[in-house]
């Protein structure tokens, strides 16, 4: 009797050992992610497409609304949030001084950096 009582005492320990042990592993991951979580920022620019026919809209100031169509042309609408949207009327300066100004308040890059990626989005695409 003794001896199934020591072997389930031995086998509580071992569990709350590992319990223990994995709660420490999910603190850890938890703490990881609040950390870079706030190191995202997502930004939509919004294009004109040829023609009048509208696809977007802009239901509140950082979403927007995209219309979908089905293989049997159904239309549906579809819903998504962004840290900030820039609107088919943004210019490219519009764009780039938000992001610089993004990139600098939040220390993710420093001046000479930001300048290199702006220079290379600036850069006309290649046909």
């Amino acid at each position: 009797m003794m001896k199934g009582v020591d072997q389930m005492d031995r086998a509580a320990k071992e569990a709350e050992t590992q319990a223990k042990r994995e709660y420490s592993k999910r603190e850890a991951l938890k703490s990881t992610f609040e950390s870079l979580k706030g190191n995202i920022s997502v930004m939509c620019r919004v294009r004109r497409i040829k023609g009048n026919e509208s696809t977007c809209s802009f239901p509140l100031e950082d979403t927007i609304s995209v219309a979908d169509r089905d293989v049997k042309g159904a239309v549906s609408r579809k819903k998504f949030a962004f840290d900030r949207i820039f609107e088919p009327e943004a210019t490219q300066t519009q764009v780039a001084g938000a992001i610089t100004e993004t990139m600098i308040e939040e220390d993710r890059c420093t001046p000479q950096e930001i300048g290199r990626l702006l220079t290379l989005s600036a850069l006309p695409a290649a046909h």
